[in-house]
């Protein structure tokens, strides 16, 4: 049983470094391009229609409207100006002007900095290495805060240092999504762009439906938590808060 244990963890350690990969070798532009064209985002009039899959629209997720791709598809975008990229999630239909081929959410416009000029050229990368299964949403249930590898973050014993420590941290949370797939998505795309930074799938149930949060490590100090969330509202995290 320990050896199957430890076989699951190592399948979802290669598992996350190879979508990590992928991510990383999507943003090369040109020679892996699915596509390019023109993209714009929705104005603040759409947020709380319904989209095309049915959907509340939420200007401060991280979806797109496509003309043909799949609901549910994950594409990694990119603004051939500057390089920067952001994942999106497929959820609605559009755009309908000829010479745009993808609708950024608000939130995915400024993770691209395409936000003052409206409409810029980029290219699109349709992900698909990641597919959502049981286990892998029971490996990411299993506690509340899990490293990408699929294993616990906090392992509480009583009376020990470590615990102590643990109960004093903070964790910040960019976003989070339903999702589970473009969660992992998007914790690998962060982590690659983070340097030395963790980040961490937590997961929640208070909103009566299960949510999954791509988180790092806060201060553990109010002020400086709270620095943080500045921060990553200017960055695109419009709905980030302390998990």
């Amino acid at each position: 049983m320990i050896n199957r244990i430890k076989y699951h963890f190592s399948w979802l350690t290669v598992l996350v470094a190879l979508s990590a990969v992928w991510v990383s070798r999507a943003q090369q532009q040109d020679s892996l391009a699915t596509s390019e064209g023109n993209a714009s985002y929705y104005g603040n009039e759409f947020h709380g229609r319904r989209t095309a899959n049915g959907e509340t629209f939420n200007n401060n997720d991280f979806t797109a409207a496509h003309r043909s791709l799949a609901f549910n598809s994950y594409v990694n975008v990119v603004n051939m100006k500057n390089g920067k990229n952001v994942i999106v999630r497929i959820n609605d239909r559009g755009p309908f002007i000829r010479n745009r081929i993808i609708d950024l959410s608000k939130s995915a416009a400024i993770r691209i900095g395409s936000l003052s000029s409206g409409v810029v050229p980029v290219s699109l990368r349709v992900l698909n290495l990641l597919k959502y299964t049981p286990e892998l949403d029971s490996t990411y249930s299993a506690s509340r805060i899990m490293q990408l590898n699929g294993i616990p973050e906090i392992e509480l014993v009583p009376g020990s240092k470590a615990t102590a420590d643990s109960l004093e941290q903070t964790y910040i949370s960019y976003w989070s999504t339903t999702d589970l797939v473009h969660a992992l998505y998007f914790a690998a795309d962060l982590f690659l762009k983070s340097g030395d930074k963790q980040i961490f799938i937590g997961n929640d149930y208070s909103t009566g439906k299960k949510r999954f949060h791509v988180l790092c490590k806060g201060t553990g100090r109010k002020e400086g938590d709270k620095h943080i969330l500045t921060e990553l509202r200017e960055q695109g995290f419009m709905d980030c808060r302390v998990f």
